[in-house]
C-alpha cells in the first residue's frame, strides 16, 4: 500500500501471495541486523502453520538527505530495507500461511508497530532485543524497551540466538504472583501450551528474603515470617495451576530468593516465558517495570508481556491474543 498515514510514508507491499485478514495478522518489526531473524524466527514458531506475520521495518532519513524524501539516496535506503524483509520472508514463508511486507520512511520503530497493531486489530507484535550491548539485552532507549510502553496488544521480545529451534514449543512458562496482570498471563499461557500440546510450567516465586515489619513507631507492631510468606507463595501457586486449566501437561515450580533473579534462571529451560504488565497506567496496555523489566532484559528466552484488563483468548490464532 502507498500514501501518507499519521506522517509516515508506507512504502508498497512486496510479493505479496495471500490477502490475510486484519485481525489474525501478528506484526514484526525489523531492521537489518540479526535480532530481526530472531523475531520472524519466533513469530513463525509460535502462530504455526496457519499464522499471518506482517513484517514491518521503519527507515529514519538523516537530516543532511535534504527535505526531499523522493532522491535516489532514499530510493536506496528503500530499496535495502526491503532486501532485509525479502530475505527475512523468504525464511518463514514456507513455514506460514502468509507473510506481507511494509517500509516506513521516516518513522519511529515502536510507534510504527504500535500504529500498525492497533490499525489491524493485530494480536500480537514480535521485536528482537537491541543489537547492541552484550548478547541478547534489551536496552534503555531501544525499540524493545519503548515498545514495552502502551502497546494496543501483548508484546513478545526474543532475544538474539534465543530461537534457532524451528519446530512447535515444547515448554511454556508464566510467572504468576496472585495479581489480575499475573491472571491475564496465566490464561495466554494456558491457551499457547494447549495450542502447541506444550507442557506449562507455573511459576510462583517466595521472596523470604524480605520481611514486612515495623519500624520505630507508634501503634501496633507487625511481623511477617519466612514460613507465612512461603505458604502464601504456595497458595498463590495453587490457585493458579487450578485456574490454568486443562492442559497436556503440567508443571508447578516453587522457587524462593529474588523474584526477577528467579524468573530469569527458570527463563533458561523454556521455549518462552509470559508475563503481565504491572499494575498501574491505562488499560489494555502494555506497561513495564519492577520485576517484568528485570526480566525482559535478561531472559534467556523470548517474553510475551500482556496489556492490563480486558485480555481474553482468540482461539482461532496459535499466539496469546486480547481483545481492544
Amino acid at each position: 500500500m502507498a500514501g501518507h498515514r499519521h506522517g509516515h510514508t508506507f512504502g508498497a507491499m512486496s510479493n505479496v501471495h495471500v490477502r490475510v485478514p486484519a485481525s489474525s495478522t501478528v506484526v514484526v518489526g525489523v531492521d537489518d541486523f540479526a535480532p530481526s531473524e530472531d523475531a520472524v524466527t519466533f513469530a513463525a514458531r509460535l502462530t504455526g502453520p496457519s499464522g499471518c506475520l506482517l513484517l514491518a521495518c521503519a527507515v529514519t532519513v538523516p537530516a543532511s538527505a535534504g527535505p526531499g524524501l523522493d532522491g535516489e539516496y532514499v530510493r536506496e535506503l528503500r530499496a535495502t530495507a526491503q532486501g532485509a524483509l525479502d530475505s527475512l520472508r523468504a525464511m518463514v514463508i514456507e513455514r506460514v500461511a502468509a507473510v506481507e511486507t511494509i517500509v516506513v520512511i521516516d518513522g519511529s520503530p515502536a510507534r510504527m508497530l504500535q500504529e500498525l497493531a492497533a490499525e489491524r486489530g493485530g494480536p500480537l507484535i514480535v521485536v528482537g532485543s537491541s543489537h547492541l550491548g552484550r548478547l541478547g539485552r534489551v536496552l534503555p532507549g531501544s525499540t524493545a524497551e519503548k515498545l514495552l510502553h502502551g502497546a494496543p496488544c501483548p508484546v513478545v521480545v526474543v532475544p538474539k540466538r534465543a530461537s534457532s529451534t524451528t519446530g512447535p514449543l515444547t515448554r511454556v512458562g508464566v510467572a504468576v504472583d496472585g495479581s489480575p496482570e499475573s491472571r491475564t498471563a496465566l490464561h495466554a499461557a494456558a491457551a499457547t501450551a494447549r495450542a502447541h500440546d506444550a507442557e506449562l510450567r507455573v511459576i510462583a516465586v517466595c521472596d523470604a528474603y524480605r520481611f514486612g515489619a515495623p519500624a520505630a513507631q507508634n501503634g501496633p507492631g507487625f511481623f511477617i515470617d519466612r514460613d507465612t510468606r512461603a505458604q502464601r507463595a504456595r497458595d498463590r501457586l495453587d490457585a493458579a495451576v487450578s485456574e490454568a486449566g486443562d492442559c497436556v501437561r503440567m508443571a508447578p515450580v516453587m522457587r524462593e530468593g529474588a523474584p526477577a533473579a528467579e524468573i530469569v534462571a527458570e527463563s533458561a529451560s523454556l521455549d518462552v516465558l509470559f508475563m503481565g504488565s504491572r499494575g498501574y497506567g491505562p488499560l489494555r496496555a502494555v506497561l513495564l517495570g519492577g520485576v517484568g523489566g528485570a526480566v525482559v532484559r535478561d531472559a534467556a528466552c523470548p517474553v510475551v508481556v500482556t496489556p492490563r484488563g480486558g485480555a481474553r483468548i482468540e482461539p482461532g490464532v496459535h499466539a496469546v491474543a486480547t481483545a481492544a
